[in-house]
């Protein structure tokens, strides 16, 4: 997978302050969106090898099919308008181009973290999407990249109310 980052225009919503593309030196274009990014740009004492773009995830400031590949890594509980982020993330994906989304399930809402979603997400995202992989994990850490990294399906059997991460691969039609 990491090939398709070669040349790739990559877009990461709700990116944080880590340079979270970092690490895809590759890529024809990393871009962090999120609505502290000019706080997060101050953060760092060196240039970062990634764009950072103050906004909101509900308007993405690019033009239609602008991107090879938009990921969501743990930020979608985070929005106020879910639904609209989807049709953002949709928009800004170019054809042929993959979609990226790692949310946590079963969470209790915060204020900071007014979603709450189940194992059905990927649902939400428009039936044209191919579903290349979706992932039921548990929850094994805090740190949802350490869940990502251990790859432990989750246990549908047990209903105790436990947490769990969905990984969800999707496509979009095109070349």
């Amino acid at each position: 997978m990491r090939s398709r980052y070669t040349g790739a225009h990559v877009l990461d919503v709700g990116c944080g302050p880590r340079g979270s593309l970092e690490w895809a030196h590759d890529a024809g274009r990393r871009v962090g969106a999120d609505p502290l990014a000019a706080r997060y740009a101050k953060l760092h004492s060196e240039p970062q090898g990634m764009e950072y773009v103050a906004a909101r995830a509900e308007s993405l400031p690019f033009p239609d099919a602008s991107f090879d590949i938009v990921g969501c890594f743990n930020a979608l509980d985070h929005v106020e308008d879910v639904d609209r982020v989807i049709v953002e993330l949709v928009r800004v994906l170019a054809p042929g181009g993959d979609l990226l989304v790692v949310v946590d399930i079963g969470h209790d809402a915060t204020e900071l973290e007014p979603w709450t979603f189940g194992w059905d997400l990927p649902d939400r995202f428009p039936a044209a999407l191919e579903r290349v992989r979706v992932r039921h994990l548990e929850r094994v850490d805090e740190a949802i990249y350490v869940t990502l990294e251990q790859d432990v399906p989750f246990d549908h059997g047990r209903n105790d109310g436990r947490r769990g991460v969905l990984s969800a691969w999707l496509r979009r039609p095109g070349p």
